[in-house]
C-alpha cells in the first residue's frame, strides 16, 4: 500500500469514442426515470506509463424495452512508474486500489459532464447520470499489455 501513497496519477487526455441516439415512437413523459447500464474497462501501455480507462453508459428506461442513447469514452491518465506494479507470481499487474478507485470515479464524473454535452437539445437532455459510488461499479478484466 505504501507505492500506492507515492504513485503519481495525471489526468493526460479525454477521447468521445462513441454516441448514439434512438429515438422513442412517442415523446417521452416528463416523469421517466432514466436507468444507466454503466461498464468500465481498464487498459495499460505500460511503455508509456497509461493508464486508459473505457467507460460505456447505455440509457434506457423500465418502461421502455429498447435503449434510448449511449455513449462511450476513455480517460487516460499518465501513472507514474507503471511497470513497478507487475506482479511476477501471477503475470499481471496489479495497481492500487486507491488508484483505480480515483480513476474510475474521475471517468465516472468526466462522463457525466460528457453526457450533458452531447445530449443537450435531444430527447436525453434530461438524462443526468446520477452520483455514484465508483466502487459499486465492476469493471471489466483489464486488458493489462507486459
Amino acid at each position: 500500500m505504501e507505492k500506492s501513497a507515492q504513485t503519481g496519477m495525471q489526468f493526460k487526455s479525454i477521447e468521445l469514442l462513441d454516441t448514439a441516439l434512438k429515438a422513442p415512437q412517442n415523446a417521452l413523459s416528463k416523469s421517466l426515470v432514466f436507468q444507466y447500464d454503466i461498464s468500465l474497462q481498464h487498459q495499460l501501455r505500460v511503455e508509456e506509463n497509461l493508464l486508459i480507462v473505457i467507460c460505456s453508459i447505455h440509457i434506457n428506461a423500465a418502461s421502455l424495452k429498447d435503449d434510448l442513447g449511449n455513449i462511450r469514452a476513455s480517460c487516460i491518465f499518465k501513472v507514474d512508474k507503471l511497470s513497478d506494479f507487475y506482479n511476477e507470481t501471477e503475470n499481471q499487474y496489479d495497481l492500487p486500489e486507491q488508484l483505480v478507485m480515483t480513476a474510475n470515479s474521475i471517468t465516472i464524473s468526466t462522463m457525466r459532464g460528457l453526457m450533458s454535452a452531447s445530449f443537450r437539445g435531444t430527447f436525453l437532455h434530461g438524462a443526468v447520470l446520477p452520483l455514484i459510488d465508483p466502487k459499486a461499479i465492476k469493471a471489466d478484466a483489464s486488458n493489462k499489455e507486459k
